[in-house]
């Protein structure tokens, strides 16, 4: 992603408003899951329309629905910016190996 209009009124304050466990609720309500214990952090996390957040990351699984999501909940809103989703949704095909010696 090329950051046009970058400046300091577009990055979030470093102190979050949000606490990590009112994000972590959050997350496991949107994405159905349970947090599972990894590490939260902070990051800033840059959003489509060039502003910057500061998020909590929070992973949640759910091993029922194969849900396994990086969460990214904004500091100081509460609300859900992003995610990455560790679940391949992909077939595995075997092919015939046409080689002969």
């Amino acid at each position: 992603m090329i950051v046009d209009e970058m400046t300091v009124e577009n990055i979030a304050p470093p102190y979050p408003s949000v606490s990590a466990t009112s994000a972590i609720i959050a997350a496991e309500q949107d994405f159905r899951g349970a947090y599972n214990g990894h590490p939260t952090k902070l990051e800033y996390y840059v959003k489509p329309d060039s502003t910057v957040a500061l998020v909590h990351v929070i992973q949640i699984q759910n091993d029922n629905t194969d849900v396994w999501v990086e969460a990214y909940v904004d500091a100081h809103s509460g609300d859900i910016v992003g995610s990455a989703d560790f679940v391949a949704k992909s077939g595995v095909g075997l092919l015939k190996c046409c080689h002969c010696d």
